[in-house]
């Protein structure tokens, strides 16, 4: 696993890549620039700042990078992961047209000399690392130019040599010395080196390709595969002949027969184990078959012959057997089973190692890799040299590029008695288990464009595929859902929601309890407030109920035409403290829609009107009909009383075996009971079907708080930072865009939104508010991002060698 600069890392994308780039931090800045108000140019300046603070080679890992990270992407469970490894390109390509430059990280001038052994990706990043820190480096390169692997062993309709160069020379301009064709071993040798400066790295790459160790393999015609790609890559004539066959199956294989096809070659690719296994990059694959390139599966090498000045190639016939230690199927022989091929050349391109020649000392006596060199950071390998790249390990360039800036920070900390930094942290990643990526919509994933098969023979060393667009960039960036920094699914530990249930658990209880005090009493309440709420129970008696509600309050004023002070002033305590959630959170009612909610298959949304209409029942039966009739006309209609009364109504009202009667007599219950009864069925089936909560929208009850939403202290704030990723949607009770419509009459303040990161819970304290306004973000109306004015990178024109 990666490393990170904090606790935050939580990406999986980031902790996928080997260089542990913010790529969720890049995306944001490109793709949120317009919602906040800031120039592309100046976001793509930021984007390569970020990018570089752990790759400096961007333009170059965005060609040649198989791109692990987007493996890890979430959005693969959802359509198709984030086309990163273009936007890394795109950005590097600004860079590089815009002449930006890297800066040192602070104006330091430390006295130790480092010792670079190699200008490979690793010992470029290792010096560039260092070189930002203040420290001295020179690096020796055996061969004329610079860029080892990257400049022998990728071909230039990959891999540009303008951009390799372009890149190169940015780093070396950090003030890091360069001395090119001296060998270590034969020009000068380690001891010297180890005496003249503080500290050695050794980032060699591997050079040396393995042999297949068949008959006839040192005939003439048979390269290895970095062989054969180091001579094309340097520009000397290679006599391959009409007929090729590749053996191997990752991408030096495949570079090899690419650049057979472009020597007029008729190539062929033979694997030993099927397409799926094959380690070289899927696109570089689809190329290599529009290219005409023949590929043969579950087939390996086992002599090669001469027949009259040519060559025949005997292969044996494979079949996956039980995986092997690298985790795919180990390819079994196939008894009797052989083919053979007439062939001019062979390139052998199965695996590759490091070139220990001058430095014999550093090399592992019994294995490549020992135990400790496994470990995935720098280190010393003997004698204070430490080792990054192929040399450890022989991999991918941006693993190189890590390790090379992992084996600097490692050096950093011991020659300034630092702690050494850990590389590998238990880290709390976000998979796509804990998103609601059910509420994105699908997106297809822009394809880099590439040129045709007729396109490349017209300039078969050209580079294939080109950048992306600035638009198309931005809407790929704008598809990320920054993991770890959206909408994520907490368990409901937030204080609020515990108090949430135990009030609602808490007050059904009480309500109970009025119906167990009915039930054991046998007496029907026949008081002048009898009608309240529901017939015979006496929850009107009850101080939790009657203050937890409002309506009840107002109509005890109407029927009674006195003013309750203390209730209206709890209810207005409650009101500004809580926003309008208090009925939702006292009532049982709520408990029971989140139950019901979680089992709904579909959501109607509830019309406007019906949602305006509550105020004007409000008016009419809470205030108007009691005033004039005396009459609970409200309390008549509600259903939530149906639902307290209908419980024991029906437990009990068939024949009491003891007393031989009825716990509430049908006549004293009344029409009204019965059309509550009606209401209430109703509701409990709407609840299946409309958002919620359903009551809580079209009840009264919910104007009243409406109005109390305006003025309450507490509030719902969408920070600046919000990507706008829209999961928060998924759970609002309201089915509102958090985004746009927080601390609307309709939000309910019910807190499942601040499981986010992005939106978070405050006071509003009056004598605050001109201290804190700027804490108020509203949230501005996204547009279509206006193109960008960056150029095109033109090698003719843009870069030059």
């Amino acid at each position: 696993m990666s490393e990170t600069n904090n606790n935050t890392l939580l990406a999986p994308c980031s902790c996928g890549c080997p260089q542990g780039n913010d790529i969720r931090g890049v995306l944001d800045i490109l793709g949120q620039a317009q919602r906040r108000g800031i120039p592309q140019e100046e976001a793509c300046e930021e984007a390569w700042r970020l990018i570089t603070e752990t790759n400096p080679m961007p333009a170059v890992c965005g060609r040649i990078c198989p791109h692990p990270c987007e493996e890890e992407c979430n959005r693969v469970v959802k359509d198709y992961a984030i086309n990163f490894h273009s936007i890394e390109r795109f950005i590097g390509d600004w860079g590089i047209a815009h002449s930006l430059k890297h800066q040192k990280l602070a104006d330091v001038c430390h006295t130790e000399k480092i010792a670079i052994i190699g200008s490979g990706p690793a010992g470029l990043s290792c010096a560039y690392h260092l070189a930002k820190l203040g420290y001295k480096c020179t690096i020796f390169e055996a061969s004329p130019r610079t860029g080892g692997m990257l400049r022998y062993g990728i071909p230039s309709y990959r891999l540009p040599r303008h951009i390799l160069d372009r890149e190169i020379d940015n780093i070396l301009e950090l003030g890091i010395d360069l001395r090119l064709n001296v060998s270590i071993g034969k020009d000068i040798h380690l001891k010297q080196l180890q005496e003249e400066y503080d500290r050695v790295f050794l980032g060699i790459g591997a050079q040396s390709s393995m042999a297949l160790n068949v008959a006839g393999e040192d005939m003439e015609g048979v390269f290895s595969g970095l062989e054969f790609l180091r001579m094309v890559n340097s520009g000397k004539e290679v006599n391959i002949g009409e007929r090729v066959v590749v053996i191997g199956g990752g991408n030096t294989a495949v570079d090899a027969a690419r650049d057979a096809v472009r020597l007029g070659a008729d190539a062929t690719i033979i694997y030993r184990r099927t397409r799926e296994e094959m380690p070289a990059i899927e696109e570089e694959i689809e190329s290599a078959e529009e290219e005409g390139i023949k590929l043969v599966f579950l087939a390996a090498p086992i002599e090669i012959q001469p027949d009259n000045g040519k060559k025949k190639l005997v292969c044996q016939r494979m079949e996956l057997g039980e995986p092997d230690s690298s985790g795919r199927k180990r390819p079994v022989p196939i008894p009797n089973d052989t083919f053979t091929i007439s062939i001019d050349s062979l390139i052998i391109a199965v695996s590759q190692q490091p070139d220990w020649s001058g430095i014999e000392d550093l090399q592992p006596r019994w294995s490549l890799f020992s135990r400790e060199e496994k470990e995935d950071r720098g280190y010393p390998i003997r004698n204070g040299v430490y080792s990054g790249g192929d040399v450890t390990n022989v991999g991918i360039a941006t693993e190189a590029l890590a390790q090379g800036r992992k084996a600097a920070q490692t050096i950093h900390a011991e020659l300034r008695g630092l702690e050494k930094p850990q590389f590998e942290e238990d880290l709390d990643i976000i998979r796509a288990d804990r998103l609601h990526l059910d509420v994105l919509p699908e997106t297809q994933r822009p394809k880099m464009p590439r040129l045709s098969v007729s396109e490349r023979k017209k300039d078969p060393w050209g580079e294939v595929k080109s950048t992306f667009s600035a638009e198309e960039i931005i809407a790929e960036s704008r598809r990320c859902v920054t993991c770890g920094e959206s909408f994520i699914k907490h368990p409901k530990t937030h204080p609020i929601h515990i108090l949430r249930r135990i009030i609602q658990i808490g007050v059904g209880t009480l309500l109970f309890n009025s119906f167990w005090g009915v039930i054991n009493s046998k007496m029907v309440y026949g008081g002048p407030l009898r009608n309240i709420c529901v017939p015979g129970l006496n929850c009107h008696s009850c101080p939790t109920a009657l203050m937890g509600c409002p309506i009840g309050m107002m109509q005890h004023f109407a029927a009674t035409h006195r003013f309750p002070w203390y209730l209206i002033g709890f209810l207005g305590i409650i009101g500004l403290l809580s926003g309008r959630f208090t009925c939702g959170w006292l009532c049982p009612w709520g408990l029971i829609q989140d139950v019901l909610y979680k089992i709904k298959k579909m959501t109607v949304r509830i019309p406007k009107l019906l949602i305006y209409f509550k105020y004007a029942v409000l008016v009419v039966v809470v205030i108007i009909l009691p005033y004039l009739t005396y009459e609970h006309w409200f309390s008549k209609l509600c259903p939530c009383g149906a639902l307290i009364a209908g419980i024991p109504w029906v437990l009990w009202n068939p024949v009491d075996p003891v007393f031989d009667m009825t716990v509430i007599d049908p006549a004293d219950v009344g029409l009204m009971f019965t059309i509550k009864l009606w209401i209430l069925g109703i509701f409990l089936v709407l609840f299946l079907f409309i958002k919620r909560p359903f009551c809580r929208t079209i009840c009264p009850l919910g104007a009243i708080y409406a109005l109390f939403n305006r003025i309450s202290l507490v509030s719902l704030e969408v920070k600046d930072s919000c990507t706008n990723c829209g999961q928060c949607k998924a759970v609002c009770p309201t089915d509102l865009d958090p985004q746009n419509e927080v601390n609307s009459e309709g939000c309910i303040k019910c807190l499942e939104c601040v499981q986010c990161e992005h939106i978070r819970y405050k006071w509003n304290w009056p004598w605050l508010k001109k201290k804190k306004k700027a804490w108020t973000v509203v949230a501005p109306k996204v547009e279509p991002a206006p193109a960008m004015t960056c150029q095109k990178i033109d090698p003719a024109a843009e870069i030059t060698n």
